[in-house]
């Protein structure tokens, strides 16, 4: 069997704790994945900056990333998921935590309005976001479960209250992904 591989990148001026989620977000899967940390941060590119929103563009944050990745992308089992120092947005919404684009295997986590003082509240929303980004990259859809990590969050609280786990139905959906894979 074939052990799914994500390379954490860094963007913009950002303070991570790389092996806080590369102890904890394997633990949440139904199969082997493997975090690789990344050297340095990427400034993130000029053009997905919006100026009249004063938000970066989340969609061409992960083009970016997948310009920087494509030959490695091309590899069936490598995924990239970005963290970024900023605030984000997608099409309509206001805002995103984070943005998964399957078709590309490239997720972004947007750390701006996951901030707090209290850095091990902080790191849990990381975790949380991270696990519910690749979990979209491995094929889920939002989850009406309230307690699901998959469940949508549309503000900060609704971060705070889902578990890091995914329910039953959505480890179900992850294990069937992981067979087609390894087929």
């Amino acid at each position: 069997m074939k052990e799914i591989k994500v390379m954490i990148q860094p963007i913009g001026e950002i303070n991570l704790e790389e092996d806080y989620l590369i102890e904890n977000i394997p633990s949440h899967f139904p199969f082997p994945i493997k975090l690789y940390p990344y050297l340095w941060s990427l400034q993130p590119p000029f053009r997905a900056y919006n100026i009249n929103r004063m938000q970066y563009n989340a969609d061409e944050i992960n083009r970016y990333l997948y310009s920087k990745y494509e030959e490695l992308l091309k590899m069936p089992e490598f995924y990239i998921l970005g963290i970024a120092s900023f605030d984000a947005y997608y099409d309509d919404l206001n805002f995103v935590f984070g943005l998964a684009s399957r078709e590309i295997k490239v997720a972004s986590i947007y750390t701006k309005r996951l901030k707090t003082n209290e850095l091990s509240k902080y790191n849990e929303r990381l975790l949380k976001e991270s696990i519910h980004e690749l979990g979209h990259l491995f094929g889920l859809n939002h989850c009406n479960s309230f307690n699901c990590v998959m469940n949508f969050s549309n503000k900060l609280s609704d971060v705070d209250n889902k578990s890091f786990n995914f329910c039953e139905k959505c480890k179900l959906s992850l294990t069937s992904f992981y067979e087609k894979i390894n087929a």
